[in-house]
């Protein structure tokens, strides 16, 4: 939020009307307001807050604002032309006051009333009682609150906590030490939030200490319940057990080769042994063919003379027919 020009009339010490423009500040950066005690300083960061939202600069709603020594028909009201970003808004807003009446003597009391303008487009000087923009709250205080917050982000008091430092606590808080910085900066920023995080994060690492210790003598007694007398003596233990399990890998290892070696010891014999039954089988049908040799020659020897006679018929045969005829 960048303020432009705020108008005050019959508010606080100014009884008339006031106009403050920033404009021409804002264009060096960086500007101070000073003056001397009393002066009014103060003053307009607190109709800056009213105007916005009908708060002081201390949060006060139910404080007196209207200026002592106003004259009785001038109305207490306060105008701040405002940009955010790229949009340029009017906030106006009159307190709960008395003004005399319109007819007879006397006074009426007149209601609190609030607007909002969207007066982007229109420069500076071009906003004036008449033109203030489009309206986009007006009266209603409820209505103007809620447009107020829409626009700019955030309420009166998170406004009043980023945005305005109050009279005498920043030289208060120089020269204070830590820990009254600490309480100065408490009362200056709501910061429950933070000390609900921090004391719930307390709480969780209580609870996670107490968690560990049990853990921790679960894990002792255990510890003891198996022989070991301490962490020590566990790692040593697992030590020792590693190197046994090694071993025992090793010589299971040993053992695989040994084995797979012997399986191929024994097919290799058991085709030997297959190979030497053959043979065996072999040499005794050839015993037993060498046994049967004579009966075989006397065989051979019939079968030649019966080729012989067969021939021998024939010719007999051929004779005879030769006799014959």
């Amino acid at each position: 939020m960048k303020p432009l020009r705020l108008t005050l009339q019959a508010f606080g010490p100014y009884p008339d009307r006031t106009v403050v423009d920033f404009s021409a500040a804002l264009a060096s950066g960086l500007f101070g307001i000073y003056g001397a005690t009393g002066s009014g300083k103060s003053t307009l960061f607190s109709a800056m807050s009213f105007a916005l939202f009908g708060e002081t600069a201390k949060g006060d709603k139910s404080a007196q604002v209207r200026a002592d020594m106003a004259a009785p028909g001038t109305l207490t009201e306060v105008e701040l032309v405002f940009d955010v970003g790229a949009r340029r808004y009017v906030a106006l807003r009159r307190p709960l006051q008395m003004r005399p009446s319109k007819r007879g003597g006397g006074e009426t009391e007149a209601k609190p009333e609030a607007w909002l303008f969207d007066a982007t487009g229109l420069a500076l000087d071009q906003i004036t009682e008449t033109a203030r923009g489009t309206p986009l709250a007006e009266r209603k205080l409820t209505d103007v609150a809620a447009a107020v917050e829409d626009v700019l982000g955030y309420s009166g008091d998170e406004f009043r906590q980023i945005v305005l430092l109050p009279q005498g606590q920043f030289e208060k808080f120089l020269a204070a030490k830590t820990d009254e910085r600490q309480k100065i900066l408490r009362e200056l920023f709501d910061v429950s939030l933070f000390r609900a995080l921090i004391d719930d994060l307390a709480q969780t690492a209580r609870d996670a200490e107490e968690r560990i210790r049990a853990e921790r003598a679960a894990a002792a007694a255990q510890l003891t319940a198996e022989g070991f007398e301490s962490l020590e003596a566990l790692g040593q233990g697992i030590t020792l057990a590693r190197a046994d399990a090694l071993r025992t890998a090793t010589a299971a290892a040993e053992a695989r080769s040994a084995a797979d070696t012997a399986a191929a010891a024994l097919a290799e014999a058991t085709g030997v042994a297959r190979r030497l039954a053959l043979r065996a089988e072999a040499r005794a049908a050839l015993a037993a063919i060498t046994a049967r040799q004579p009966q075989i020659d006397a065989l051979a020897a019939e079968a030649e003379e019966a080729r012989r006679a067969a021939a021998l018929a024939d010719v007999d045969t051929r004779r005879a027919e030769a006799v014959a005829d």
